[in-house]
């Protein structure tokens, strides 16, 4: 087995959380049938806007505007910025780096999230790169999204470990020859760390 050289860290479920959940924030912010509407128009823009093939930010504007909620927009656009770090996760990200094996972030985000999760999580300092569907083009579980990933890496599959908490995106990176590890922050900090040491990893 080649020697890993890096590892792809899903965000949400692996390094953070919404807390409560998207619905739940919302509804404080707008009330119950404002979120239902809101999600039901917003949710396949943010879907493209995670692929790349549209922009979020004008979007959610326009349909604030046309429900009457431009009073409510900061509080709406604070929902995509709340998150909840896992701690025992970005420590060991930290010492993976420090044993010379790079990290790397790869998660499906829009642009109004990848921004905030830039200006608020720290984590252009907590990784050696970020690879934010928005910005790749192509959103997991894509092959896209995995092969533009390993392109600006410079690395083969059997390189490269990828931790995220959707079985689907691990299937289709492991059918893709990476290293797939299905975990969330839920399974354990030991369960982790046992799947990444089977590996050679820390």
């Amino acid at each position: 087995m080649s020697a890993i050289r890096a590892v792809l860290w899903d965000a949400d479920g692996v390094l953070q959380e919404v807390p409560r959940g998207w619905r739940a924030l919302l509804i404080e912010a707008i009330g119950q049938p404002a979120t239902d509407q809101a999600l039901t128009e917003i949710w396949p823009v943010a879907k493209a806007a995670m692929a790349g093939r549209a922009d979020l930010i004008p979007a959610l504007d326009e349909l604030l505007t046309r429900h009457g909620l431009v009073d409510a927009e900061h509080a709406v656009k604070e929902v995509w910025g709340t998150f909840i770090r896992f701690e025992g996760t970005r420590e060991l990200v930290a010492s993976i780096r420090r044993s010379g094996v790079s990290c790397h972030l790869a998660t499906n985000q829009d642009q109004l999230r990848a921004a905030y999760m830039r200006e608020r999580l720290g984590y252009d300092d907590l990784l050696d790169s970020s690879f934010y569907s928005c910005d790749v083009g192509a959103a997991k579980p894509s092959a896209r999204f995995f092969g533009r990933v390993l392109d600006k890496l410079g690395l083969a599959p059997e390189q490269v470990v990828f931790v995220d908490d959707t079985e689907v995106n691990v299937t289709s990176a492991s059918d893709l020859g990476l290293h797939g590890i299905c975990w969330h922050h839920r399974d354990g900090l030991d369960v982790l760390r046992s799947a990444l040491a089977a590996l050679g990893v820390c």
